[in-house]
């Protein structure tokens, strides 16, 4: 059957991270949505069901079933539904999946006009990057102006690699005008409490590569991520909660509880790619220490991951509520070693 895409052009999906949903079903066929938002491309071959699906069929994500075109990217969430979503459903999939977000603002008011500023969505994507998210530029004077390539820097340096923004172009002829539907992942440089942001435009208006300097601190807007979809991701916490409402079960009982604990610290596991039994000795040890308020110490060789097991330890200790302090004892004299820990 003929394959169903994006065209190019258009600029759709993007090496960035996105929320990208593929919907089949006897009305619609098959759909394509990222973001949350349907990308209008028609399905050729038009509505049918998987009545045929035979076992020896194979599915796969980010390659050929004849594993010629080799994909270079991360898969980090996949989830099969037994039935298509609906519109609604898919963007509030998408709104629960980004956690912790908050408002960041940029103003313009010598460049554009007073009360003006560009705001962005950000969340923090992992411990190294940041996830910057749709651009969109409000001004009470929405002349009719152009905006067109657009970069996030840290400390003051744009890096050349993950920045979506630079080929967005609007025409601001109302308020708020989106420059772009499209996330970009921003690496971190001394961290999120240290950074500070400024953003870059090719075009503003009458003006050319200009440069937008940090904003204020503003607070952190939690309604951003509220509220919660009835379909989406959820912590262990929602949902235990959830599991609670419908079956009436006591969440704070003791076997409940300890099931609870015991099924989060394996799950959490995940970050942890192995195959090996030794691992699963591993980590059952792991599980074992967590809880407790023994000291831990972790040897092997370099590349192994000894850091990634010790963060793993930690989320799912008591402590995990807390910052988890990295000390790379290798890279202070040892002169100096005793003053830094203690």
């Amino acid at each position: 059957s003929p394959a169903l895409q994006t065209p190019d052009a258009e600029e759709d999906l993007q090496a960035t991270l996105q929320h990208v949903v593929i919907t089949f079903d006897g009305v619609d066929a098959r759909r394509i949505y990222v973001n949350g938002t349907y990308t209008d491309d028609m399905d050729a071959n038009g509505p049918g069901d998987l009545v045929n699906w035979h076992p020896d069929y194979t599915f796969v994500i980010g390659n050929e079933t004849s594993d010629n075109r080799q994909w270079i990217g991360q898969v980090r969430l996949a989830a099969i539904f037994s039935r298509a979503l609906n519109p609604t459903q898919i963007m509030q999939n998408f709104q629960a999946g980004a956690v912790d977000k908050f408002i960041l603002r940029f103003g313009l008011d010598t460049l554009v006009a007073d009360g003006s500023y560009v705001e962005f969505e950000v969340s923090d994507y992992d411990a190294y990057s940041y996830l910057f998210c749709f651009p969109t530029l409000f001004t009470p004077d929405p002349s009719g102006f152009t905006v067109r390539g657009l970069s996030v820097a840290v400390n003051g340096i744009a890096p050349v690699q993950s920045q979506s923004f630079t080929k967005a172009s609007a025409l601001v002829n109302l308020s708020p005008t989106q420059i772009s539907g499209l996330c970009s992942v921003v690496p971190k440089d001394l961290g999120s409490a240290l950074d500070q942001f400024s953003i870059q435009f090719e075009v503003l208006g009458l003006n050319q590569n200009i440069v937008v300097e940090t904003p204020p601190v503003v607070p952190s807007d939690n309604s951003v991520a509220a509220p919660l979809p009835l379909i989406g991701i959820r912590n262990f916490d929602q949902i235990n909660n959830s599991m609670a409402e419908v079956t009436g079960v006591d969440p704070n009982s003791t076997n409940v509880r300890n099931t609870f604990d015991e099924l989060r610290q394996a799950l959490q596991q995940a970050k942890l790619v192995y195959r090996s039994q030794e691992m699963d000795s591993l980590l059952a040890t792991a599980r074992r220490v967590a809880p407790t308020d023994a000291t831990i110490l972790i040897t092997g060789e370099s590349g192994t991951g000894k850091e990634l097991l010790a963060r793993t330890i930690h989320e799912v200790s008591p402590r995990s509520d807390q910052q988890m302090v990295v000390v790379d004892c290798g890279a202070i004299p040892s002169t100096l070693i005793e003053s830094e820990l203690f």
